[in-house]
């Protein structure tokens, strides 16, 4: 039994490279004991996506677990390296909350406390995984997938953490987002095998997590293991509105 741990250096700005050493050696030490592992390897990523290559490897060599270091970034790019395999492999998918929000882990922590006394003996739990294609891209999530003005928004965000640092970058985000922003046509949606129907909407959210963006609740009745994705359609306003809603 081995497992590997993807550590993103750049997942939490608090975390100075120093701590990060200081403490691989007892969580590696604490993951042996409680998984009966034979050896823990750590592998750093270097760029965007790179975690979802050393997942995809580390599943292809026979890892029996892979841990995602970092945030709810991480642990889709871990997850996507994981799936290009399955179902030829399966290994487990571990989290170390390195990252600023955590949605994903908290989801899970939220999944633990629920179960009964019989399965709270097992180390590990089942969650739902979500698959999306979008012309070329093929992706699959565990958190959250959006179309609309919240995607466009995280976009801008990402492109200004850059400049300002994820600490800062939510507010040169939101103005740039707002005034960028180009209202989706209709969308034709379905659900659950009922037939299309259209609609003009500001934003769609599907969840796995009652929370996403470090709290915000749109879908509060969601569970990460109940079989079931939930949704929040953000009905279309006039800019007019929107400027009052901001």
């Amino acid at each position: 039994m081995k497992a590997m741990i993807i550590l993103n250096p750049r997942a939490h700005e608090g975390h100075k490279p120093q701590q990060r050493d200081a403490i691989r050696g007892e969580i590696s030490e604490r993951l042996k004991t409680a998984l009966s592992l034979e050896s823990v390897e750590w592998r750093e990523t270097a760029f965007p996506g790179h975690s979802r290559t050393l997942a995809e490897e580390a599943a292809q060599q026979g890892f029996d677990y892979i841990f995602a270091g970092g945030g709810d970034g991480t642990i889709n790019e871990v997850l996507n390296g994981i799936m290009r395999v399955y179902p030829k492999a399966m290994p487990v998918l571990g989290v170390l909350p390195f990252g600023t929000s955590n949605d994903f882990f908290a989801a899970l922590k939220q999944a633990e406390a629920a179960r009964t006394i019989d399965e709270q003996a097992d180390l590990t739990l089942t969650f739902d995984v979500g698959h999306v294609f979008f012309d070329e891209i093929e992706r699959y999530f565990c958190l959250t997938v959006g179309i609309g003005l919240v995607s466009w928004a995280n976009e801008q965000y990402l492109e200004a953490s850059q400049r300002f640092g994820r600490r800062f970058a939510h507010i040169p985000a939101a103005i740039k987002a707002l005034l960028s922003y180009r209202f989706l046509p209709h969308v034709k949606i379905s659900h659950d095998g009922h037939k299309p129907k259209k609609k003009r909407i500001l934003a769609l959210m599907i969840n796995n997590s009652p929370v996403i963006a470090g709290g915000t609740a749109l879908t509060p009745d969601a569970k990460i293991n109940d079989g079931l994705f939930d949704v929040c359609i953000i009905k279309s306003v006039s800019w007019l509105r929107l400027l009052w809603l901001l």
